[in-house]
């Protein structure tokens, strides 16, 4: 069963991810300086819940950040992108399927790469099974 069933919401999720761990490293920040602000006071008991509170806001953006640790999720959803997702194999129907969506731009280049494949060939000895094909 896959998790993410298309690449889109697999980039969706990472995105996600970055976005929410944006939010928790400036809950972070916010922690610190009203930690600083305690010590300058001085009150240290204050200032080091401060620190403790933005060290768990850290935690919780960085498993966020790498979609790490979440039961709903497998864990490293940027591997799992790219082993699942990124870098498609590249067939006669990926090409021609490219071909017919862009209104057949790029053809020109693809065939003279063709013609001149053929070229190459024309020396070559003749294969009655690639010619039966």
């Amino acid at each position: 069963m896959a998790w993410w069933n298309t690449s889109n919401d697999c980039l969706d999720s990472i995105v996600g991810g970055y976005n929410l761990f944006h939010t928790y490293r400036k809950y972070f920040s916010e922690h610190i300086g009203n930690a600083y602000t305690y010590l300058l006071a001085p009150n240290n008991f204050m200032a080091m819940l401060e620190i403790i509170k933005g060290l768990q806001d850290l935690d919780v953006g960085l498993q966020w950040l790498t979609n790490y640790d979440f039961d709903y999720h497998p864990p490293w959803a940027i591997p799992y992108f790219l082993k699942n997702y990124a870098g498609a194999e590249i067939t006669w129907k990926t090409i021609c399927g490219a071909w017919v969506k862009d209104d057949f731009e790029g053809r020109f280049w693809t065939i003279s790469i063709i013609d001149r494949m053929r070229q190459i060939m024309w020396n070559e000895p003749f294969d009655i099974t690639c010619a039966a094909r």
